[in-house]
């Protein structure tokens, strides 16, 4: 199918005073089909029906924003041209989610089309994209063949968020390993500190599971608190970030509950090497001193 230039022109309906910006795309009949657009109401370009040369199909945002009740056979200008709306599609995403669905509209004018849009499979994909060089070199051989994926100029759209995600997984996987190694060299500290009241309290019938847990819940309480105080904190960061988007979710307690245990859990198992080494010591070694 043919897709054209598109760009932004003031549009206003017969008899309403307000008009709009309204963002078109040129297409040829088969556009919408190809891109698996949904009509509301009304239908799609026909190539049966001569007077579609002057024909409009907005999105839902487009008709609320125009005010448009009786939609179907309703007139608009755009662009100082008379249009007659036959359809009503869905509304979809032609930015990325920072920005808030727009006013879109689409019409016929087949000259002035100027890119190609092709629906392929998945499976055999470069045989496909031969085939189509071949036939673009027969039919059009005096261009050159370009072509991109549609899911590629999507990505584009959030390239500097994945670049900020790279970027942000990378410094937490630092960081957490550089806590790691400070809680394991400070139970090891701490082991070593208290290695004679762990066989005082060894001899006095102390258990393993005792001392393990005297050991790492003073981590644990530590650890806690330092949870409590970054929660808040995360939280207001993530939703000044998140209020760049026009479309977002909304920050819910399970999410910092479930980074709250895993953060609780990377520290306990950080320091219980070292606790449960010091709990399975022999008490003679360690008063043999005293």
């Amino acid at each position: 199918v043919l897709g054209g230039l598109n760009w932004t022109t003031t549009a206003q309906a017969k008899g309403r005073e307000n008009s709009l910006l309204l963002n078109l795309l040129i297409t040829d009949y088969d556009f919408l089909d190809v891109m698996g657009v949904n009509f509301r109401e009304g239908r799609n370009f026909s190539r049966d029906t001569q007077a579609d040369s002057s024909a409009l199909i907005l999105n839902e945002t487009a008709v609320k924003q125009l005010g448009i009740k009786d939609v179907i056979g309703s007139q608009v200008t755009a662009g100082g041209d008379p249009y007659t709306v036959i359809g009503v599609i869905d509304d979809f995403h032609f930015s990325s989610f920072h920005e808030p669905i727009k006013p879109f509209g689409f019409f016929l004018s087949e000259p002035s089309v100027n890119k190609l849009f092709v629906k392929i499979q998945s499976v055999n994909m470069l045989a496909s994209i031969s085939e189509i060089q071949k036939t673009w070199a027969t039919l059009v051989p005096d261009r050159p063949f370009e072509f991109t994926f549609q899911d590629e100029q999507v990505s584009k759209l959030y390239a500097s968020e994945v670049k900020f995600q790279k970027l942000i997984s990378n410094f937490t996987l630092i960081a957490i390993l550089i806590a790691c190694l400070g809680l394991f060299g400070l139970s090891a500290y701490t082991a070593q500190q208290r290695t004679k009241e762990i066989g005082i309290r060894k001899v006095l019938g102390a258990s393993v599971v005792g001392v393990t847990q005297l050991l790492s819940g003073e981590f644990f309480k530590l650890v806690l608190l330092a949870v409590v105080i970054a929660m808040p904190i995360a939280w207001y960061f993530m939703n000044e970030w998140l209020q760049d988007f026009a479309y977002h979710i909304e920050l819910s307690a399970w999410m910092f509950l479930v980074s709250a245990l895993m953060a609780l859990l990377i520290a306990l198992l950080t320091v219980s090497f070292q606790c449960i080494r010091a709990a399975l010591a022999n008490p003679v070694h360690s008063l043999r001193s005293e």
